[in-house]
């Protein structure tokens, strides 16, 4: 594959990202938020406004550096590491409080249970991002890290109902 092609792959799996992220999160939460049905704790927006965040970030970081604008991508992705590592925190608490809700409506075994799942890809997640922050001096693992990084939150949203 050229590098033409080899680049617009992460711009077209980027955008990709973009829109399943925003589309498929449009019924249970970006279409209830402007109607007022959404009955969330303050963390939940906090957790939505970062998740959101990352692919377009991912989608804005694909661009500039198909563009040859290495340093500003470099510049951008120390906000980037802020971002992923906030994403992390976010993450794990979102999972916890979850699972105290969970455990006040008397379903605390089967959302224990089922935490593996947030709890893990939060996990997968930051080992990827890990991986790719090591790699930065190898830009063709580098970026594959940060493509595969990004898929695996996105099997939230492909979860909804």
């Amino acid at each position: 594959m050229t590098r033409d092609k080899t680049q617009s792959l992460y711009i077209w799996m980027a955008a990709i990202c973009v829109i399943l992220s925003f589309g498929l999160f449009a019924p249970t939460y970006w279409l209830q938020v402007p109607a007022g049905s959404f009955t969330g704790a303050p963390l939940l927006h906090l957790h939505a406004f970062l998740f959101s965040l990352w692919p377009l970030f991912f989608f804005w970081q694909a661009r500039i550096a198909a563009r040859g604008q290495i340093e500003r991508h470099r510049t951008w992705g120390l906000l980037g590491i802020d971002l992923a590592t906030a994403l992390v925190f976010s993450g794990f608490a979102t999972a916890i409080h979850s699972i105290a809700n969970a455990t006040a409506a008397g379903h605390g075994a089967a959302a224990r249970a089922f935490s593996i799942v947030p709890l893990s890809a939060i996990a997968l997640f930051a080992g990827l991002i890990a991986a790719a922050i090591a790699n930065v001096s190898r830009p063709d693992t580098h970026k594959r890290l940060m493509l595969v990084a990004t898929v695996s939150i996105i099997q939230a949203p492909l979860d909804r109902d």
